[in-house]
């Protein structure tokens, strides 16, 4: 009778036990991330602060010539052109190597870092990279060096055409036949790419292959033969009081809201269309380009912008628009920490 009560009991606790391992208990798996989800979650969270990551030449000044400075600038232009005259304290480094330039510098993933080049443009896809890796205070200079002094080669910004207040890199090259002034319509839907590296290597990777074209470059291969990335508000890339119009076939996308997977990620091409981005003066379409690539698309960013369209049409008022008083004139220092004298 014992032993049939101990094998009765031995059969209930079994039975316990087992339904206590119900598939409740079960050991949840968990898929890892892929590649590009991890990317995709890097841009989805950048993009919408990117307005963050400029700064005026007027709000660097006082911080580098404070006493105890608390920015660091990474000057990424020619070494030529940074021994000819740089910010004073900047290091000079390169767009390739600016990961581990700031590396190097011992900076943390909170600290203030300016990278500045000759417009900002290169400079856009350098702090994309920091950014997109965890540096959450890395801006650019707003029109790079140009805006620093009038005196830096070559001042792209500042070739003076007649009046004075022109620059010859902000010209009119838009041809008339390919200014639209009605709305394209997203249709066509594509698979997200695939085979992107990780994050950390799709980063290195679009730093050493950073591209960018013209718009006459653009219009001498064929318009048709781009996606074309509209990357400013509606309002301003429809006929107004600041534009005339947009380029002959581009799709507009809302700053900072559109470019996830919940809006329009799924209408950008992933198959070998090249994506041109364009914007007002091509420093955030070099941002935008940065991140496109890295999530796996072939993409451009179109130098200089609106600014390169419709610098000299009456209707052309963006507040971002070229003027020569954002040059201010600063010192320049050489490589003994002296000013320079011109």
């Amino acid at each position: 009778m014992l032993k049939r009560l101990t094998w009765m009991t031995l059969m209930l606790v079994a039975l316990v036990a087992f339904v206590g391992c119900s598939d409740d208990d079960d050991p949840v798996v968990v898929t890892p991330p892929t590649n590009f989800e991890v990317i995709a979650d890097a841009v989805e969270a950048y993009l919408p602060v990117m307005g963050t990551s400029y700064m005026l030449a007027s709000n660097l000044n006082p911080l580098v010539n404070a006493a105890e400075p608390t920015v660091t600038v990474f000057d990424i232009r020619q070494s030529g052109a940074y021994d000819a005259g740089h910010i004073k304290g900047a290091i000079s480094a390169t767009m390739t190597g600016i990961v581990t330039d700031v590396e190097d510098a011992g900076l943390s993933k909170t600290d203030e870092i300016v990278v500045t080049c000759y417009t900002g443009q290169s400079a856009g896809h350098a702090v994309t990279a920091l950014r997109l890796l965890g540096y959450t205070n890395a801006k650019t200079l707003k029109f790079g060096m140009s805006s620093w002094n009038e005196n830096v080669p070559p001042s792209r910004w500042m070739e003076p055409v007649a009046p004075a207040t022109e620059s010859g890199s902000c010209k009119d090259d838009l041809l008339a036949v390919n200014l639209e002034e009605t709305a394209n319509t997203l249709v066509d839907e594509y698979d997200y790419p695939t085979g992107q590296p990780t994050l950390e290597d799709a980063v290195e990777a679009t730093l050493a292959s950073f591209e960018a074209v013209t718009i006459d470059a653009a219009q001498a291969a064929g318009l048709g033969n781009y996606f074309i990335l509209n990357y400013v508000q509606y309002a301003d890339y429809m006929p107004g009081a600041v534009v005339p119009g947009h380029v002959a076939g581009a799709f507009q996308f809302d700053p900072g809201t559109s470019i996830d997977r919940d809006t329009m990620m799924k209408y950008l091409p992933s198959d070998d269309t090249p994506i041109m981005v364009y914007c007002y003066t091509g420093q955030s379409s070099s941002q935008v380009t940065f991140a496109l690539n890295t999530l796996g698309h072939d993409a451009v960013s179109m130098k200089f912008g609106m600014n390169h369209l419709f610098y000299n049409d009456n209707g052309y008022n963006a507040s971002s628009k070229w003027s020569d008083t954002f040059c201010k004139n600063y010192d320049l220092y050489d490589n003994n920490g002296d000013v320079v004298e011109f």
